[in-house]
């Protein structure tokens, strides 16, 4: 059961590097077809209106918003600094 009351906001403008691809950490396959940040939406989402999740992208933001496109967004462009 979703509520009003909550806001999230998730980070997820690292980079992943120390999981050793080329994919961003936040759309890293945990199987099932499922992602890490997907997962984590999912879970959030019976708790908190899905309009309530606020991301903050940096590395690969293209790639996180399009597999997430209904959820806000805001840019860090210091992402490499402030990781």
């Amino acid at each position: 059961m979703a509520t009003n009351e909550l806001h999230v906001v998730i980070l997820v403008a690292g980079r992943g590097t120390r999981l050793g691809g080329d994919t961003p950490k936040p759309l890293v396959p945990i199987g099932g077809g499922q992602t890490l940040l997907g997962n984590q939406i999912d879970v959030l989402s019976r708790f908190v209106d899905r309009d309530r999740i606020m991301l903050v992208a940096g590395h690969a933001a293209d790639q996180i918003i399009k597999a997430h496109s209904d959820l806000m967004y805001v840019y860090n462009a210091d992402y490499a600094t402030t990781n």
